[in-house]
Order: C-alpha cells, then sequence, then structure tokens
C-alpha cells in the first residue's frame, strides 16, 4: 500500500547517498544504522515508525545495551552527535 512506498522511499534514500566522485558509497555508520533498526530482535529498543518515513528510540537503556553489537561504544548521545552529522534531526509531536 501507501505505507510501503514511504517506507521503500526513506530507506533507499538512508542507502543511495553520493559520495566522493559520483560513485555511491554507503557510509558505515548508515549501513549498520539501516541494519540496527531494520532488525527483528531491535524492536524492543529502537524500529521502524507505522509509515516508515523515521525510526524511533523506544527504549533508551536497551538501546545502550544494543548499540555495541553495532559500533564501538554504547554511547546514546554520541550516537546522537552522529545521527546530526548525517543530517538526521528529532522529530516532536
Amino acid at each position: 500500500g501507501d505505507d510501503d512506498a514511504g517506507d521503500g522511499d526513506l530507506r533507499r534514500s538512508l542507502l543511495h547517498m553520493t559520495y566522493g566522485l559520483g560513485q555511491e558509497r554507503i557510509p558505515p555508520f548508515l549501513t549498520k544504522l539501516y541494519q540496527m533498526v531494520s532488525a527483528k530482535d531491535t524492536n524492543d529498543c529502537i524500529r521502524w515508525s507505522v509509515g516508515g518515513q523515521a525510526f524511533t528510540i523506544v527504549n533508551t537503556d536497551k538501546f545502550a545495551q544494543v548499540l555495541p553489537a553495532y559500533f564501538k561504544h554504547n554511547n546514546v548521545r554520541s550516537f546522537v552527535r552522529q545521527l546530526n552529522t548525517y543530517g538526521f534531526r528529532k522529530l516532536t509531536n
């Protein structure tokens, strides 16, 4: 349905950023982020939003425990700073 199209668009945009001399290269941070958000076993702490146009950290403590499986640290603040360098912004209701 329509939700699937938006979901795919966001995921494609996450993974198809162009870097360098016109060659598509996916930065490791974005690859790991996509894997982490998409993994079923992390849904209790981070998951895609219903429409797939964002992701939500639903349990910060559990998320900090999951981070080292994908990154070299468990620092949520550092992770958020990294998100910001890639243009991610916090959404408010």
